[in-house]
């Protein structure tokens, strides 16, 4: 029986500017999505009657199979080439459900991948981005293969930022999760198109050059004030994570996780000890940049 493992990397938003509606009923984002080292892992067995099964561990409240990222990927793949062969999906959950981290869409676009390799099929990589945005925002930059990127439009407009230093953060996610609709819903424009670009331009460039102080000082989210007045623990991690010694810290996406950033694995594995003591309602792991 043909079998295939990968895993599925989560995201963090190093920076996020919500710009204006569009007409679609999307707003018009710029980002810089950076690929981490925590994980989901996604094993494909091929099934030869053409069913589609998508079997979720260790995720309590996940969505039911119909709504599932990865069985919608799978099932979208499978019509628009006219695949007659079926597949089991198998995904251990790592990743919070609902947390900012894009777990979903990167279980999306790893079912994707996964099944191009075990249908053995040579689908060319614009399409694959085109299915991905059709599934999501977030799935084209994880369907690229980029470790780093700036996200525009929906955020599924990639460019690749290249850089080879390796960052390591501390994620706090509190015990709730987040509807990303219901915080753009809430959002107002605060933040002017100008010093959004000039400030994105500066993080770029601080990833290329590995420069943590410039990384740290051009951080920024757009939504965290909003997720901070729906969910208190935001402002709570984010200063016990500064007052712990983490030298930045930032909400990701829509929250509400957020990561603090370390000088190295011991500090940050130092962190998290002490948060950890702190909150038993705070989910508290180590990860660093996958590059």
């Amino acid at each position: 029986m043909k079998e295939l493992s990968l895993t599925s990397p989560a995201k963090i938003n190093l920076f996020l500017n919500v710009l204006e509606r569009m007409p679609d009923g999307y707003h018009r984002i710029e980002t810089l999505f950076e690929r981490i080292s925590l994980c989901d892992d996604i094993s494909f067995t091929l099934l030869k009657k053409g069913r589609l099964e998508v079997v979720m561990e260790g995720a309590p409240g996940v969505p039911r199979q119909e709504d599932n990222l990865a069985f919608r990927a799978a099932r979208l793949l499978k019509a628009h080439l006219g695949i007659s062969a079926g597949a089991r999906i198998r995904v251990a959950k790592r990743i919070p459900i609902g947390a900012g981290l894009a777990g979903g869409s990167s279980n999306a676009a790893t079912t994707l991948e996964g099944l191009c390799r075990l249908w053995s099929l040579s689908v060319p990589h614009e399409v694959l981005m085109a299915l991905g945005a059709s599934l999501g925002a977030d799935v084209p930059f994880f369907v690229s293969g980029a470790s780093r990127a700036i996200g525009r439009g929906r955020g599924d407009e990639i460019e690749p930022v290249r850089g080879s230093a390796r960052f390591w953060y501390v994620l706090v996610t509190p015990n709730v999760i987040v509807r990303t609709k219901e915080i753009y819903e809430k959002w107002e424009h605060t933040f002017s198109l100008t010093t959004g670009r000039d400030r994105l331009t500066l993080i770029a460039c601080a990833v290329r050059e590995g420069d943590l102080l410039r990384l740290g000082n051009a951080l920024y989210n757009s939504l965290e004030p909003i997720t901070a007045q729906c969910i208190k623990d935001i402002d709570l991690i984010k200063g016990a994570l500064l007052h712990q010694g983490a030298r930045y810290a930032l909400m990701s996406g829509s929250g509400p996780t957020v990561f603090g950033i370390a000088d190295d694995e011991g500090h940050a594995g130092d962190i998290a000890r002490n948060l950890a003591s702190l909150n038993k309602n705070w989910r508290v792991t180590c990860a660093h940049s996958i590059i």
